[in-house]
């Protein structure tokens, strides 16, 4: 090989090694960590840690009103606990083929629970319903709540103040249950036949 073409090779292999040293690159073989200012924006990871909404959640039977009985619908909430559930339904966020007779505003304050017994203390929007539309939207209430196989009882309270509730026997405030409510029960589905071939 001749000198001018050796002097060639040469000058091409320290143009590379230069490059290569410019570029920050090791030359020891073994993997290091990238300090994060020197990685580009599109290769990094989002800094939020915030999970997207529809993932982690659970589904619930939320109990609505369908031409004047009970329908129930599911929906995702954040975790299967009555305070979760029933704040759920209270929020009023009815799918379009049912309705709710829960006024607007209505809050729950607090749902302790004993003995299979659960107290719900609404807010008092609450109170500015009566008659059947009450009476719809504690049946709404109670069947969310006794979904919980934990939960065989509903004491209603406003504000702390116990709530007389308007059952199909009358007004009670006393904690009532599904069987309170007969009157607003969904129709039982119609059952399956199978014809034998």
């Amino acid at each position: 090989m001749s000198r001018h073409r050796w002097r060639t090779v040469a000058v091409v292999a320290i143009a590379v090694a230069a490059g290569l040293g410019g570029c920050g690159l090791p030359t020891d073989g073994h993997p290091r960590a990238i300090p994060s200012n020197d990685i580009p924006d599109a290769l990094l990871q989002p800094s939020s840690t915030t999970t997207p909404e529809s993932v982690g959640r659970f589904p619930a039977d939320l109990w609505w009103i369908d031409d004047d009985v009970l329908a129930d619908r599911t929906a995702n909430v954040n975790d299967l606990q009555p305070l979760t559930v029933i704040s759920a339904l209270l929020a009023g966020d009815a799918p379009s083929d049912v309705q709710t007779s829960i006024p607007g505003g209505t809050e729950l304050l607090d749902a302790p629970e004993r003995g299979g017994m659960l107290t719900l203390n609404l807010s008092e929007q609450i109170a500015t319903i009566q008659g059947e539309e009450l009476k719809r939207a504690l049946a709404q209430i109670v069947w969310t709540a006794t979904g919980f196989p934990n939960i065989s009882g509903v004491l209603f309270q406003v504000n702390g103040e116990d709530l007389a509730v308007i059952t199909d026997e009358g007004t009670v405030t006393d904690p009532v249950n599904r069987g309170d409510f007969r009157s607003l029960q969904p129709p039982e589905p119609a059952p399956t036949t199978t014809t034998a071939p």
